[in-house]
C-alpha cells in the first residue's frame, strides 16, 4: 500500500465548484468550496486554507490534485500551481498524487446507492466521460449512448450546461467526505511523477492563417 504523508494539500477544479483543502490525520483541517472562475479564485483559496490550517506551504508533505475529467482550464491551473510549489525551497521532497473525479464520485455515491450505476461528466459538446459504480472507466460516449449503459446515470454538470441528458440524475460534486472515502479506498490516490490534466482525447488546434489579418481583407 502506498503511504501518503500528511499534511496533504488537495486541489480540485474539475467542476464549477472549486475545492481546496488540507487533510491530516484522516480529516480535513480546512476545506473551501466555491463556485466560480478557477483562475480568479483558486490561488487565493489555496493560500487561505493553508493559513486556516495553521500551516505554511513548506509544511505540506503531499500534494494531491484532481487530474480530471472536467474543465481543462481549471485542471491545468491546478497542475501548474502544484508543479510550481514543488520546486520551492524546502518542498523538494513533497510527494505528488492524482485522482479522477468520476472515480471519487462513484465511491461517494456507493456509500448510499445500491446496485450498478454510472457517473458521467461532459467534455466537449455532447460527449461524456463515464465511470461505473465499481470505479471502472468506460469508453467515452455521446449523450445518446448514456441510456444504453444498463444502469442509473448520475451526471456532474459542467459550466454552462443547461440541461441534463434524458433520464439522468444530476449530482453535485462535493468533497466533504473525501478523507473517509480515501480511507476505505486508498487506491483512489495514485502516485505520479508530474501534475497533468487528463483529457479523453488529444487537443486539436487549427493553424493560424495570416491572410485573415492582412489590412483591407474581410
Amino acid at each position: 500500500m502506498i503511504s501518503i504523508e500528511s499534511p496533504m494539500l488537495v486541489l480540485d477544479a474539475s467542476t464549477p465548484h472549486l475545492h481546496a483543502g488540507v487533510i491530516e490525520g484522516g480529516e480535513w483541517l480546512s476545506l473551501a468550496k466555491e463556485r466560480g472562475d478557477a483562475l480568479t479564485l483558486l490561488p487565493a483559496m489555496a493560500k487561505r486554507i493553508v493559513a486556516e490550517s495553521g500551516l505554511d506551504f513548506s509544511s505540506v508533505r503531499s500534494f494531491v490534485h484532481c487530474e480530471g475529467p472536467g474543465s481543462l482550464l481549471g485542471l491545468r491551473l491546478c497542475a501548474m500551481m502544484m508543479e510550481t510549489w514543488r520546486v520551492l525551497p524546502g518542498m523538494e521532497n513533497a510527494r505528488l498524487f492524482a485522482y479522477r473525479s468520476l472515480a471519487v464520485e462513484a465511491a461517494i455515491l456507493s456509500v448510499n446507492t445500491g446496485g450498478k450505476f454510472f457517473v458521467a461528466t461532459q467534455f466537449g459538446k455532447g460527449n461524456y466521460c463515464v465511470t461505473a459504480s465499481d470505479g471502472t472507466e468506460c469508453e467515452p460516449c455521446v449523450e445518446s449512448g448514456l441510456a444504453a449503459l444498463g444502469g442509473e446515470v448520475y451526471v456532474i454538470a459542467q459550466r454552462n450546461q443547461k440541461t441534463l441528458p434524458q433520464g439522468a440524475f444530476g449530482v453535485e460534486y462535493d468533497l466533504t467526505s473525501l478523507p473517509e472515502i480515501v480511507a476505505r479506498k486508498p487506491e483512489l490516490f495514485r502516485p505520479v511523477e508530474k501534475a497533468e490534466a487528463f483529457s479523453p482525447r488529444l487537443s486539436e488546434y487549427k493553424l493560424w492563417d495570416g491572410k485573415r489579418h492582412i489590412s483591407g481583407e474581410n
